[in-house]
């Protein structure tokens, strides 16, 4: 007789133990980056001030796997700040209305990501973001950013024009 060998695991099974250190506050994070942040347009280059849109992205640096999940720490550090600010929790900040578009947009992304199998990109996105978000939640200073906005604005439209005070990473300006 022969013995079927067990599935392998799922990329949520496989990380468990990161995904329960964020707890609820970490984990709503996690969903809204998931609906925002520039994972999809890893290998395509950043758009610079006024760029006019192309599907083959900027003539910028070409965005990185390391930029996203600076990107990352950036969205949570908005997130941490505005409910530092308002004292509100994480989960209601993130779901106020028309504040974090991702947030509903994550949810289905989030979840097949959970259910990917390891080594595949959902789940290294999974990885990387919920690292970069637990790294976050550990610190007791952060970033002095209250907002973003998508570098990409209205399709097929230009890139946003940063002010002097913004932070652009990847395709996601900060201030």
């Amino acid at each position: 007789m022969e013995v079927e060998a067990a599935p392998p695991p799922n990329c949520a099974d496989s990380i468990s133990t990161l995904l329960d250190s964020l707890g609820q506050g970490g984990t709503a994070i996690l969903q809204t980056v998931f609906g925002e942040d520039s994972w999809n347009f890893i290998g395509t280059g950043s758009y610079k001030d006024g760029e006019a849109y192309s599907r083959k992205g900027g003539s910028g640096a070409k965005i990185t796997k390391s930029d996203v999940s600076t990107e990352v720490t950036y969205m949570a550090d908005v997130i941490l700040n505005r409910a530092a600010a308002s004292g509100k929790s994480i989960g209601d900040v993130v779901s106020a209305p028309n504040q974090f578009l991702g947030y509903t947009i994550g949810l289905k992304a989030l979840g097949q990501a959970y259910a990917s199998n390891v080594g595949s990109n959902e789940c290294d996105h999974l990885m990387t973001a919920a690292t970069a978000i637990a790294g976050q939640l550990t610190k007791v200073d952060h970033k002095d950013v209250r907002s973003w906005r998508a570098v990409q604005q209205g399709s097929p439209g230009r890139a946003r024009t940063r002010r002097p005070s913004d932070i652009r990473i990847a395709n996601t300006d900060f201030f």
